[in-house]
Order: structure tokens, then C-alpha cells, then sequence
């Protein structure tokens, strides 16, 4: 039985977007209709956690889409959000011959997408980035509103922009990866983003 996506539309003033949401969409892919044939190259930026588990299988499917697909990895946890990383992954986009045709994909959970987002508003001064969150916290909060950065020594996300994603893709089904502390503090922290009453 196919399984009918829930779509919600993010509308802004030139910077509408939807959310697509469908269990089973990161293994088949169900892309946006509205991306198809647009982009010439595609950067998918991962952590080494995420990649592990999907990144291989997500390409294949991505390369039937976009012509060249490309890859980083970069080291999972919070220090991945750094000047330092930020700036070895605009060195990586350049090398792959990244230009105003490409799209950077962030497939990972909230760090992942924070950091890739950041690179793909500042470099060329701004491409189009797609966010595939994989983690509970990263589907119903960082992925959405286009909030994206990086960290200094002295504090978090003191260097960043609003830059808002193509689209959202989310796949339920990916939550199975996650350790049971790791799905319960997701669930925790919704609560307390959401207020008494909720849960």
C-alpha cells in the first residue's frame, strides 16, 4: 500500500517551502516534484554516525535524480559546528566544482543540518540546501524555520544566517536508529519546547 506523504507548506514571502513527510521516503526517495530537474551536481553533507547507516543507499537513489552527487563527512557532536569545519567543507564544495546549480543536501540530525545550512548560505553567496533531519529534535524543530550556523569559542551559533531549506524531508522511520536515551531526550525536549499539557 503506497503511502501518502502529509505536506505542509512553510509560506514566506519568496522563500515558501514545504515539509514533506512520508515513512519510507529516504529509502525510495520521494523527492519533490518541484526540485526535479533543476540541479546540475548535489552535495550531501553527513556525519559519521548518519552516514554509516544511510548515506551509501541514500545516493544511489539521489544519482537517479541529479546527474553528479558528491559527499562530506564530517565528525558527529556539536564541535563539528566550528569555522574550522565550516571552512574545510567550502573547500570541499569548490573542489567537487560546486556552483549556483547545486544543491547542498544535510542528512544528519540537527548539528548536520545547522552547519550544512551555513555553507550553502555563504557559499556563492547563497545555494539552495535541502534538509533530511534524522534525528526526533531535528524533525520538529531545527529543520524547519531556517536557522542556520556555526559555533565560536566564546558561544554557540554566534556566527550564522536565516537561510531557508528547498524543502524539508522527513522519514519517520529513521527514529528506529536511534538509541532509547536518544529518543526519549528528543521526546523530552518537545515537550518542554511545546509547553505542559502535551504529552
Amino acid at each position: 500500500m503506497k503511502v501518502v506523504p502529509v505536506v505542509v507548506k512553510v509560506d514566506l514571502p519568496g522563500k515558501a517551502y514545504e515539509i514533506f513527510v512520508q515513512p519510507g521516503s529516504l529509502e525510495k526517495l520521494a523527492w519533490p516534484a518541484a526540485l526535479e530537474n533543476r540541479y546540475s551536481r548535489a552535495i550531501v553533507i553527513s556525519d559519521e554516525n548518519v552516514a554509516k547507516l544511510y548515506l551509501a543507499k541514500f545516493k544511489r537513489q539521489l544519482k537517479k535524480l541529479i546527474p553528479n552527487v558528491d559527499s562530506a563527512v564530517c565528525m558527529a557532536g556539536e564541535q563539528a559546528k566550528s569555522p574550522e569545519i565550516a571552512n574545510s567543507l567550502w573547500q570541499r564544495l569548490f573542489s567537487f566544482g560546486a556552483d549556483r546549480q547545486s544543491l547542498v543536501v544535510a542528512l544528519g540530525g540537527g548539528v548536520v543540518g545547522d552547519l550544512a545550512g551555513f555553507v550553502a548560505s555563504t557559499y556563492m553567496r547563497g545555494i539552495d540546501f535541502v534538509q533530511i533531519p534524522t534525528t526526533l529534535l531535528a524533525q520538529v524543530d531545527s529543520s524547519v524555520g531556517g536557522k542556520v550556523g556555526i559555533n565560536l569559542q566564546q558561544g554557540k551559533n554566534l556566527i550564522g544566517a536565516f537561510w531557508q531549506p528547498r524543502a524539508v524531508l522527513i522519514d519517520p522511520l529513521v527514529l528506529m536508529s536511534l538509541s532509547d536515551r536518544e529518543y526519549r531526550s528528543g521526546l523530552a525536549e518537545v515537550r518542554c519546547r511545546s509547553g505542559p499539557g502535551v504529552f
